[in-house]
């Protein structure tokens, strides 16, 4: 009897055995497992960080970029605007001129017919053609002068919205900055955009009021104080 109870005990030592090897084996393989995804969890994170960080380093590289264009397009556009303001021309020929130009030639003809002498036909057609140029000419400088005062009151209200535009940005912009919502980067530039809006209403209203002068035109009232920027409690 006692050889076979000690072989049932070697069986059930060398079982025992077998299933703690097994066991061991499967546990050493799930924390092998469980390492190799915890590292492949880590690796994944660090590229994915570096992806973002080279995605951030790119886009700021990028905004920087349009930045700096955009700031180069808006000289450029306010280089040719100067450029267009400064070519601006008055009409060759006033109404005053042409009124008296018209006034000379009808006076011319009244002497030529008043003449002691009976005056020629082509003397009276010398002094009919004068009148009737005269005429015409009047009518010319009367319509370029209604079209440029028009084409002046157009510039003199897009220069107003411009001015317009400009003040309640800067104004935002001032409030913004009170409340700690944003930075005073740009303030300076932004009160310098409202000033030479101003400008330009105070040169647009200018050309109106030159070209009333032009037209004789004296009975009316232009604004020539340049408005004033909007307050501000934080100046650059």
């Amino acid at each position: 009897m006692r050889p076979a109870h000690k072989q049932h005990q070697v069986t059930i030592f060398f079982t025992g055995l077998s299933i703690w090897v097994f066991l061991g084996s499967h546990t050493t393989a799930s924390y092998g497992q469980i390492n190799a995804a915890a590292e492949n969890t880590l690796q994944s994170q660090t590229i994915l960080q570096n992806r973002i960080g080279g995605e951030t380093v790119q886009r700021q590289s990028e905004i920087l970029r349009m930045d700096a264009t955009a700031t180069q397009l808006e000289s450029r556009i306010s280089k040719l605007e100067r450029q267009l303001l400064s070519t601006h021309s008055y009409p060759a020929l006033t109404t005053a001129e042409a009124k008296a130009a018209l006034a000379l030639a009808i006076a011319q003809n009244i002497e030529i017919r008043s003449l002691p002498s009976k005056p020629t036909q082509v003397q009276i057609a010398t002094g009919r053609l004068a009148v009737t140029r005269a005429e015409s000419q009047l009518a010319i400088a009367l319509a370029l002068q209604k079209e440029s005062m028009i084409f002046c009151e157009l510039d003199i209200i897009a220069a107003e919205r411009e001015l317009l535009r400009t003040s309640k940005y800067f104004e935002m912009q001032q409030r913004l900055i009170a409340k700690g919502r944003t930075t005073s980067r740009g303030l300076a530039e932004n009160k310098f955009a409202v000033t030479a809006a101003q400008k330009k209403v105070e040169l647009m209203r200018l050309r109106f009021k030159t070209l009333q002068t032009l037209a004789g035109i004296t009975d009316f009232e232009t604004d020539d104080e340049p408005r004033e920027p909007p307050a501000s409690s934080n100046e650059p």
